[in-house]
């Protein structure tokens, strides 16, 4: 038998959690660990690392370091689900191919690269290959002086211990690559309160 998982009431934090399983989760044996036991709360977490969006069409990459909260829960026969509630992009920089170098014109000298998380907050879910697929992201990569882009899509993170990294290989139809043509890449520490570390996700075997 799984064992059961009944949500409690979450941990006190700053942001108010609301989590409930993304709509288009399939059923996952996958679950939240936190301090090597199954979570059996809401547990309200926080992301620090390094992002990067590569746009094909103007063959540049945007690397940012990256800060964030949000909540990992696990619901009874469906698996682990997640949200982000806060995301925040800070110290970017513009990284251009050797190709691409002579007719770049997205930045220009001196401008401030600059990327920003919208539509928060984004739903996700734990997936059998112990991905966690985040739904409904959107982001707008600006510099100063220039039009936004506009991009949207899921990103997909490898968990490890207490690690999310993204832009590995994946399975199925979930990928890093986000609308018009960029892909999301990246490593974040997932960090929970003292006593709940290191976070993980496990298979959850009958």
């Amino acid at each position: 038998m799984k064992r059961l998982m009944a949500l409690c009431a979450p941990i006190a934090t700053a942001a108010v959690l609301v989590l409930a399983p993304a709509a288009a989760q399939a059923e996952s044996d996958t679950y939240w660990y936190a301090h090597k036991q199954i979570l059996t709360e809401i547990l309200p977490v926080e992301f620090h690392g390094m992002s990067s969006i590569y746009l094909g069409s103007y063959g540049f990459r945007t690397t940012c370091s990256t800060r964030g909260a949000g909540g990992i829960a696990n619901a009874e026969g469906e698996g682990g689900y997640s949200e982000i509630t806060e995301l925040h992009f800070d110290r970017c920089r513009v990284e251009v191919g050797l190709e691409h170098l002579n007719s770049f014109k997205r930045c220009a000298p001196h401008t401030k690269p600059e990327i920003a998380a919208e539509g928060l907050p984004w739903s996700g879910f734990l997936t059998s290959e112990q991905q966690d697929v985040t739904e409904g992201v959107h982001f707008v990569l600006s510099c100063s002086g220039a039009e936004p882009e506009e991009i949207s899509g899921s990103i997909v993170a490898l968990v490890g211990a207490g690690r999310l990294q993204f832009g590995q290989e994946y399975f199925d139809e979930h990928s890093n690559f986000l609308e018009p043509d960029a892909l999301f890449t990246g490593v974040w520490r997932i960090v929970g309160p003292v006593g709940y570390r290191p976070i993980t996700a496990l298979e959850v075997v009958d």
